[in-house]
C-alpha cells in the first residue's frame, strides 16, 4: 500500500514522521498546495487507528476478521476512486485510512511489540535487541529459554523484509495500474476468512 501511494500518489500513506515534516516544509516554502497531500494523509492514518483499535476490542466474536473485510472494503472503494478519476487527496485518505486500521491488528508477536507500517521503530528494536544479545543480557519477560534479544531481533527483521518484499511485488504489479493493489483486497479478505479463532485478542 505504501509503495503504491508513493508511486501513485507520490504520497506515503504509512510513513508519518515524513509527510509531517514534507507538511511543514511546504508549508515553510509557502507551497500550500503542494503541502495538501502529504497533511491529508496524517488524519488519514489517524482516523484508521482509532477505528482499528476500537474494531479489535470489540465484543464481536472475531473482530479481527471483520477488521480485515472493512480493510478490504476501503481499499476497494480507494480504488474505485483513483479508476474514477477522483483527486488524489480522496485516494490518499482513503488508504491512508486503510493503513492506519492495520496496525492495530497485530500489536505482539509473543511478547514482542510489533508495528506493521512502522518501520523506523523495527529497525531501531532490532539494533537494540542485537546489542543485548551480544552482551547476553537475559529478556525481562522472555517466555521461555528459547526467548532470546536474538530471537526478537528475528521477528523484527522478518517484518522488515516482508515490508520491504510488498513494495517489491508491488512495484512488479503497476504494470496493471489499476489492479497493483487487486492482490492487497485478496490477502485481506483471505485473513477475513481465515483468520485463527483468538490470534491477536490479547493485542
Amino acid at each position: 500500500m505504501d509503495a503504491y501511494g508513493l508511486f501513485v500518489l507520490a504520497t506515503y500513506v504509512s510513513l508519518m514522521s515524513g509527510n509531517s515534516t514534507t507538511t511543514a516544509v511546504e508549508l515553510g516554502k509557502g507551497e500550500f498546495r503542494q503541502a495538501l497531500s502529504p497533511a491529508v494523509a496524517i488524519p488519514g492514518f489517524v482516523a484508521g487507528s482509532l477505528v482499528g483499535a476500537l474494531v479489535t476490542h470489540m465484543r464481536a466474536r472475531e473482530p479481527h476478521r471483520i477488521l480485515f473485510a472493512a480493510i478490504a472494503a476501503v481499499l476497494a472503494a480507494a480504488l474505485g476512486l483513483g479508476a474514477a478519476s477522483a483527486p488524489k487527496e480522496i485516494e490518499i485518505a482513503g488508504l491512508s485510512f486503510a493503513m492506519g486500521m492495520v496496525n492495530p491488528a497485530l500489536s505482539h508477536v509473543g511478547l514482542e511489540r510489533v508495528s506493521l507500517t512502522f518501520m523506523t521503530g523495527t529497525l531501531s528494536r532490532l539494533g537494540s535487541h542485537l546489542a543485548l544479545g551480544l552482551k547476553r543480557a537475559p529478556v525481562a519477560d522472555a517466555e521461555g529459554d528459547w526467548d532470546t534479544h536474538f530471537h526478537r531481533a528475528l521477528i523484527d527483521a522478518r517484518l522488515w523484509a516482508a515490508f520491504v518484499l510488498g513494495a517489491v511485488l508491488c512495484m512488479v504489479a503497476m504494470s496493471l495500474r489499476n489492479l497493483a493493489l487487486a492482490p492487497v483486497i485478496a490477502v485481506m479478505l483471505a485473513l477475513s476468512l481465515f483468520w485463527p479463532t483468538g490470534l491477536g485478542e490479547a493485542a
